[in-house]
């Protein structure tokens, strides 16, 4: 299907990607580079917009089959260009926002025609659910459907496609069609932003697409660990957010009023943390019945707020003012800053001195303050403690530990088996004395697993947490539930994440978006740093002999891989830049 059948219009800065796909026709490009694109929660650019002309005279069961798979990408006037290859009744039973398959170029699809039915055939590296989530599909992964056609006066049409079959696209148009943004909810003490990586069409509606989505209550991988400003049951009175002079206008039912001054400041800050993730929004105007939401904003008096900070609520960020290197049983903190990747730093140390390390102890984890220290054993049966000058062996953790890890509050985290050999999560709580044994977190769902990774998320609502069970590697992202003191009580289901990583063997935050594994990506046969978008697609690094760990001091850019024989490699640029020897480095608050 070449470009008879579309045409590139674009505005601004979309001209010359539009050009580049129109030089490439409206086919699929087939090949390419997995690139990084724009972080999450960025403002989005305008869209190149495609124009897809009405089926030709004549056209044959695969063309009318690809055509359609092409104007599919278009959403404008509800999917017209793509409803005109389909028959009256085909048209109004398609429900094109069920689900999306997402492939990887021309050359992956196949189409088989028989008398009157088309069958396509495709690997498939992704599918998007109606609520926009995404899961990557293990590497070869298929997918089959078949479209029945008819004659209308003469022309071959779509006249039934399968329930649930939604929309297939090339990765080539989705990354086009589609944007990886955040739902904002926030934290139990109403303090702090946490996100919902989700997928939504890029348009002239996304304003009102993302207000309707952040109505809705916390997903189920959330839900207990965070909360919404909005009660159930509200609404957009008027089913459209328009957007007037950089003010998105969101005219809410009343249910709204039925909540506290604290839980509408809020919605307003979830609102500003969603909706100004939209081209040109800077602001958000939350109205019942024409009238402003009151709400408390520590903005200039009779401002709107412009961000969620006017509010009081603070955005997470992974990383650390400190970086702590092992050398044998030293440890010293620098600044995070002078580590390779990022502009010098100040070159200040911290006050606290940091105790030394005895060689049989490894995976060093540090709380944000560096004020506690944990390690475990070797053999991965002891944890030890260290704080304020004392230093403890805590008895009767269990086996197959995994690496120490504090979270925002400096509540400590490990994984392991109990004596029975089940697997369960430890925490230890920020203001429990080092006598104090560790205890165990509701999370049923474990059961008939092993613990790789447990790492709190820089939000501290959400666990990153890699088991390994018959069927294999699974990387989750789960929510943590609190109790009214914020100890942690239990963890949600976790929503998995990296399908198509079929190897695991360490893990940690990058961003409060984005996971850096050393993993085997399905179909692969060594170990390599990834990246894992929550919500979104693994990228692999350049490789690094023989990886065991990887962190990030700050951000995605500054990421850190160790290697087996101690070698120490800082990102820079698309490679890895050497560091010299080293036992361990630790981002002290992960």
């Amino acid at each position: 299907m070449r470009s008879r059948f579309c045409r590139v219009a674009t505005a601004g800065a979309g001209a010359v990607l539009g050009i580049l796909a129109l030089l490439g026709g409206c086919g699929l490009p087939r090949s390419g580079p997995v690139q990084q694109g724009l972080d999450i929660g960025s403002p989005l650019l305008p869209p190149v917009r495609f124009q897809f002309e009405a089926p030709p005279r004549g056209a044959s069961p695969e063309q009318i089959a690809r055509g359609f798979l092409a104007a599919s990408w278009s959403s404008d006037d509800d999917f017209r260009a793509a409803r005109a290859y389909l028959t009256p009744n085909a048209s109004q039973a398609w429900k094109p926002r069920s689900s999306v398959t997402v492939y990887p170029d021309s050359s992956s699809l196949r189409v088989n025609t028989a008398e009157s039915s088309v069958e396509l055939h495709t690997v498939a590296d992704a599918t998007l659910d109606s609520e926009g989530r995404y899961t990557a599909l293990p590497v070869g992964a298929i997918r089959r459907s078949t479209l029945t056609l008819s004659q209308v006066s003469g022309e071959w049409r779509i006249s039934n496609i399968p329930p649930g079959f939604g929309l297939w696209l090339s990765r080539f148009y989705f990354e086009r069609a589609y944007r990886r943004v955040n739902i904002a909810y926030v934290d139990p003490r109403l303090t702090s932003i946490v996100a919902d990586p989700r997928w939504f069409p890029v348009g002239a509606g996304l304003a009102t697409t993302l207000a309707r989505a952040q109505l809705q209550q916390p997903p189920a991988y959330l839900r207990g660990a965070v909360r919404s400003g909005f009660p159930p049951g509200t609404r957009l009175a008027v089913d459209s957010v328009p957007i007037d002079g950089g003010r998105a206008e969101i005219d809410l039912s009343p249910a709204v009023l039925d909540v506290s001054a604290e839980e509408r400041r809020a919605a307003w800050a979830q609102s500003l943390s969603t909706i100004r993730q939209v081209p040109d929004v800077s602001t958000v105007a939350l109205r019942v019945s024409g009238t402003i939401l009151d709400v408390v904003s520590s903005g200039p008096s009779g401002m709107l707020p412009h961000t969620p900070g006017d509010l009081g609520y603070s955005e997470a960020a992974a990383g650390s003012e400190w970086a702590i290197l092992r050398t044998g049983t030293r440890l010293r903190a620098v600044d995070a800053a002078d580590v390779p990747g990022h502009e010098p730093g100040s070159g200040k140390a911290p006050r606290t001195k940091l105790p030394e390390i005895a060689t049989g102890w490894s995976w060093l984890g540090a709380s944000a303050d560096l004020t506690d220290l944990a390690a475990v054993g070797g053999d991965r049966r002891e944890l030890h403690r260290w704080r304020s000058g004392q230093e403890r062996t805590i008895p009767g953790v269990g086996t197959g530990l995994t690496c120490p890890a504090y979270d925002v509050r400096g509540t400590l985290w490990v994984g392991g088996l109990d004596a029975k050999g089940t697997a369960r999560v430890l925490v230890l709580d920020s203001g429990s004395g080092l006598e104090a044994p560790p205890r165990a977190v509701t999370a049923p769902w474990l059961g008939g697993r092993t613990i790789e990774t447990v790492r709190p998320a820089p939000d501290g609502q959400r666990l990153l947490v890699v088991t390994r069970g018959r069927t294999g590697v699974q990387i989750g992202v789960s929510g943590i539930v609190r109790d009214a003191a914020g100890v942690p009580q239990a963890l949600t289901e976790p929503w998995a994440i990296g399908g198509d990583v079929q190897e695991a063997s360490y893990a940690a935050w990058a961003s409060n978006g984005t996971v850096a594994v050393i993993g085997r990506r399905s179909g692969g046969s060594t170990a390599l740093p990834l990246l894992l978008a929550v919500g979104g697609q693994t990228t692999s690094l350049a490789a690094v002999p023989d990886p065991r760990r990887i962190l990030a001091t700050r951000g995605e850019r500054g990421l850190i891989v160790v290697s087996g024989n101690g070698q120490a490699f800082g990102r820079v640029g698309g490679g890895w830049q050497e560091l010299g020897e080293i036992d361990d480095i630790v981002v002290p608050g992960s």
